[in-house]
């Protein structure tokens, strides 16, 4: 019954339409006319005759379908809607592979679809460093990290980013939505790279080597770090002191101890702390929890620089040696003690000063993570 009616419908419709315009076109006709010939209004008669055959089609219509009336005008358009939606939309195609028919819009796209058939290397390179790219589009991008140019700018904190893509995963760090999770550890992350990343630690699957001294990790990241502890330099400066850092994650945990607050509580007790490295380990005290486990002997600790500091017994390494002396010592805290005893022999500030500001020779292993 629908059908039938909106088939009517139309039909309607398609002749009001064909009525409307032989109507106009008759009127213009008398217009000329009546300014040829001089005639007033009365002389000419409209052909009202000429809508004989639509107005009996309309008097059918309602004759044999009353309901027609009844229909609302906002039901009349969501139908017209449904039918617009419901019919396949033609894309025009420009371009297609001769190879596999795959068909293109942009002609940069066909082309760069075109080298992998033929294996032709792309001939846009950049004039700075000579890397090539497969259309223009992406030689833009690249663009960028030459002239430094960030044009996209958070609106929370400032920040200014060179993609749009790294800006939109940045203001995810700002409404704190973490979505994806670790199956193994409930470890929370806001992007999937960071989640896959994270899981390679569970494997124990060290596949990045470092070429220097040959220890190995389970993130590109963390081998990046480590490569830049080897070359000795460190441009990260304190603006409150004058320490120097290798990397900003090093300055972010020093500048903790220019600031009082202690925004990290212990639920077992009233102790807060500074980072949350320390509150983790300081939990464990409570919990008995001890994780990390020493390769020679039955015992374990709570912290992995607890353990790194013990193993080194086992293997004879003292990576803190005195500058007057030779003297070497395991942990950090027995170099201070032993430069106490030649405060006797003169002033040591200077030696210390030189010890701070000196490449000494540290083990990269004992780095201070939890």
């Amino acid at each position: 019954m629908c059908v039938a009616l909106l088939q009517k419908l139309y039909q309607f419709k398609q002749i009001a339409v064909k009525s409307n315009t032989v109507l106009q076109h008759h009127i213009e006709a008398t217009k000329r006319i009546k300014l040829e010939h001089g005639f007033a209004d009365s002389e000419i008669e409209m052909p009202i005759a000429i809508l004989t055959e639509e107005t009996q089609f309309t008097q059918s219509i309602n004759n044999s379908c009353p309901e027609l009336h009844n229909i609302p005008i906002q039901e009349e358009n969501q139908i017209r809607k449904r039918r617009r939606k419901s019919e396949p939309k033609k894309k025009k195609v420009r371009m297609k592979c001769p190879k596999c028919e795959k068909t293109f819009q942009k002609y940069e796209n066909f082309e760069a679809h075109m080298r992998n058939h033929f294996g032709k290397k792309p001939d846009i390179k950049c004039e700075q460093c000579e890397k090539t790219f497969p259309n223009l589009r992406n030689l833009h991008s690249h663009i960028r990290t030459h002239t430094g140019v960030r044009k996209y700018q958070c609106l929370t904190c400032g920040k200014n980013f060179a993609y749009l893509n790294v800006l939109k995963n940045h203001e995810l760090t700002h409404s704190g939505v973490k979505k994806y999770v670790c199956h193994i550890c409930n470890a929370k992350f806001i992007q999937r790279y960071n989640l896959k990343t994270h899981l390679d630690t569970h494997t124990n699957q060290k596949k990045y080597i470092c070429g220097q001294c040959g220890k190995r990790f389970s993130q590109p990241g963390n081998l990046k770090i480590h490569l830049i502890r080897h070359t000795g330099i460190k441009n990260v400066a304190c603006q409150l002191c004058d320490m120097r850092f290798y990397v900003k994650s090093d300055l972010f945990k020093h500048m903790r101890s220019h600031s009082s607050d202690k925004p990290f509580s212990c639920e077992y007790c009233d102790k807060t702390f500074k980072s949350k490295s320390f509150q983790i380990v300081h939990l464990r005290s409570h919990t008995g929890e001890r994780p990390y486990a020493c390769d020679f002997c039955p015992k374990r600790f709570m912290s992995r620089k607890d353990m790194r500091n013990h193993r080194m017994i086992h293997t004879g390494e003292r990576p803190h040696k005195c500058a007057l002396c030779n003297q070497a010592f395991i942990q950090k805290c027995a170099l201070n003690r032993h430069m106490k005893s030649h405060e006797k022999d003169g002033p040591v500030m200077n030696a210390i000063q030189g010890i701070e500001q000196s490449a000494v020779a540290v083990s990269y292993a004992a780095w201070d993570d939890v």
